[in-house]
């Protein structure tokens, strides 16, 4: 089990705490060669693990784990703190962690020469946010659409015109077309450029043998075999917090059933 993050850290604030924007545990059986994702919506609302707890917060949003990890420069950073949060709510034994923020993403998705999305429905997002704090109109028609890093990371982070429930399914979409687009073409060839993007852009705790050598396994799964899971708003009770915030609290039983299926060998 690994847990992928995508940090939403604008150039700004790089040396800042920032949270999560994408959290999806990765579920890897390679003896059995099958893959399961199961993605979390970022204002879930739960508890904070014991070391955050003993600084007063009791609770926060899933992707605030990530975040105090950082702010109060706990044992082992935001990605410690973010796993202990899935961990802790979820009963999910996370083996290790893959990180990348928005830079490393775009630039890994141009040195592959774009990503091939099917688009199930249109996109009209006229407040998309920018860098600078500012908005632009983002769309996108449905159908097969090609698309460069930038594209790909606003398919993957726009929820202005549903929710973040829907824009989950869309960061489920744009990661395995990452991955077709990684075996479809000659990676030794796109070494340097790949090495290139993630530098300063990418970390884990895995060590580089176990990053190529998961890699070289994880190339053999067929797309047919690996299944999707996503806590959505069937799943989910909206709440508005004491201060005023608008989260999403879990229904318990349900999502302990949905858990469990995605953990059931």
């Amino acid at each position: 089990y690994f847990l992928l993050l995508g940090v939403d850290a604008r150039p700004d604030q790089l040396d800042e705490a920032v949270r999560t924007d994408t959290m999806i545990v990765l579920r890897v059986d390679f003896d059995g060669k099958t893959a399961r994702l199961l993605s979390f919506p970022r204002d879930l609302w739960l508890a904070m693990p014991q070391a955050v707890q003993e600084r007063d917060v009791t609770e926060g949003r899933i992707n605030q784990g990530y975040y105090y990890g950082q702010l109060y420069d706990l044992p082992g950073g935001g990605p410690q703190t973010a796993m202990d949060t899935v961990t802790l709510n979820f009963a999910i034994p996370l083996d290790g962690y893959a990180l990348v923020n928005f830079d490393g993403f775009v630039q890994v998705v141009d040195a592959l020469g774009g990503i091939d999305v099917n688009v199930p429905k249109a996109i009209y997002d006229p407040i998309f946010p920018t860098d600078d704090y500012g908005t632009i109109v983002f769309e996108l028609p449905t159908g097969l659409q090609h698309f460069d890093g930038l594209t790909a990371l606003r398919y993957a982070r726009t929820r202005h015109q549903d929710s973040d429930t829907e824009r989950i399914v869309r960061q489920q979409l744009v990661l395995l077309a990452l991955r077709d687009a990684a075996l479809n073409v000659d990676t030794l060839t796109k070494v340097p450029e790949l090495w290139q993007a993630v530098s300063g852009n990418f970390s884990t705790n895995l060590s580089l043998p176990q990053v190529v050598a998961y890699g070289a396994v994880g190339q053999s799964i067929p797309r047919e075999a690996i299944r999707t899971y996503a806590i959505d708003q069937t799943l989910l009770i909206p709440y508005i917090t004491p201060g005023g915030a608008h989260v999403w609290l879990p229904k318990r039983e349900r999502i302990g059933a949905l858990v469990a299926e995605f953990m059931n060998p």
